[in-house]
């Protein structure tokens, strides 16, 4: 059996953050662009995650999961219901709501634009 191990080096620590800053999140090293796999956030999660996002200016989010899984919940739907949403600090706008992209009509993207600190950010969900 081989052991394994599991080293902090690579999580990703919100900061500051009124609370915990710890986020189930990693650090995806030695590739050209900025990667971090995230879990779904669940309720308690969601404006931890979206700082993580806001702080890391991260431009792209993939879920990768469904909210449900037969009975079991997987993630939190933590994309606004309407317009604007507020999670901690940080605003959540839709700015252009899914669309079935051209090439594959099972990927919807939804704009975003994040606010925190009178700066913005622009965020692509899938």
């Amino acid at each position: 059996m081989v052991g394994l191990y599991i080293v902090d080096l690579g999580l990703a620590i919100i900061h500051p953050f009124k609370g915990s800053d710890f986020i189930h999140a990693s650090y995806i090293r030695g590739l050209p662009f900025k990667m971090i796999c995230a879990q779904g956030p669940l309720g308690n999660e969601i404006d931890r995650f979206w700082m993580m996002v806001a702080q890391e200016k991260i431009s792209i989010i993939v879920q990768l999961c469904q909210n449900r899984e037969g009975a079991r919940e997987k993630c939190s739907n933590y994309l606004p219901e309407n317009d604007a949403a507020r999670h901690g600090p940080v605003v959540v706008n839709v700015i252009e709501p899914r669309r079935v992209t051209p090439t594959n009509p099972n990927v919807k993207l939804t704009r975003l634009q994040l606010t925190v600190n009178n700066q913005t950010l622009n965020v692509f969900y899938e």
